[in-house]
C-alpha cells in the first residue's frame, strides 16, 4: 500500500490517495479530495456530492481498480487526517461511499492508517572554490567546488555524500563516474 498526500502551494493538505496491489496483481486507488478551485484543506467533516471529475467548489471521491471505475459519486466522512511536510500523510482515518451514475448499489469502505514519522528532509549543500576561471570574450565562467547532500537510510542511520570535480591542467574535470562520489554511514 502507498499513500500520497495533495497539497496546495503553502503546504496545506487538500487530499489523499491510497493505492494498493494485492497479491493476485490486482491494483485499487482511491481518492479523497477537500472541495477545490481554490483548493481548500482537508479536515474533519462530511463531504456531499463528491465526483470523481468534480467542478470547482466540489469534493473529490474516486475508487477505481482492475479496469473498473466510472463518472463516481458520493460521499466521505474524514474523522481525522493528518499531514506532515511535503504532503505526507502521517494519519487518516475515513469513510466512504460511492456509486456509478443511475446505480442503486453503492460501495462502501473504510480506510485507517497511521505512518511513522516522515523521513528527514534532504539537505543539499554546494561549495564552489574562489579559483574559477572567467573567459571574459564569451562570459562564460568555468567553477569547481563540493556538492553534499544528506540523507537518512531506512535503519535511520545517516549516510553523507559527497562529490567533486576536481581540477585538471586543462580545467575542471567532469564528474561522471560513481568513483567521484564518496557516501560514509554515520
Amino acid at each position: 500500500m502507498t499513500v500520497q498526500g495533495y497539497t496546495t502551494s503553502d503546504g496545506a493538505g487538500t487530499g489523499v490517495g491510497v493505492f494498493v496491489d494485492s497479491a493476485n496483481g490486482g491494483t485499487w486507488s482511491l481518492h479523497l479530495e477537500a472541495r477545490w478551485g481554490p483548493s481548500q484543506p482537508l479536515v474533519p467533516g462530511t463531504c456531499t456530492g463528491a465526483k470523481a471529475n468534480p467542478a470547482p467548489g466540489e469534493p473529490r471521491i474516486e475508487l477505481r481498480g482492475n479496469g473498473r471505475d466510472c463518472l463516481a459519486e458520493g460521499s466521505f466522512t474524514i474523522r481525522s487526517v493528518e499531514f506532515a511536510t511535503h504532503g505526507y500523510v502521517k494519519a487518516l482515518d475515513a469513510f466512504f461511499e460511492q456509486h456509478c451514475p443511475g446505480a442503486t448499489e453503492s460501495v462502501r469502505g473504510e480506510v485507517r492508517l497511521t505512518d511513522p514519522e516522515p523521513p528527514a528532509e534532504t539537505v543539499l549543500g554546494l561549495q564552489v572554490a574562489a579559483d574559477g576561471i572567467a573567459d571574459r570574450g564569451t562570459g562564460k565562467a568555468v567553477v569547481h567546488g563540493t556538492v553534499t547532500c544528506n540523507s537518512t537510510r531506512s535503519d535511520g542511520r545517516l549516510t553523507r555524500c559527497t562529490a567533486k570535480r576536481p581540477r585538471t591542467d586543462h580545467g575542471p574535470g567532469p564528474l561522471t563516474s560513481r568513483s567521484d562520489i564518496n557516501c560514509v554511514d554515520h
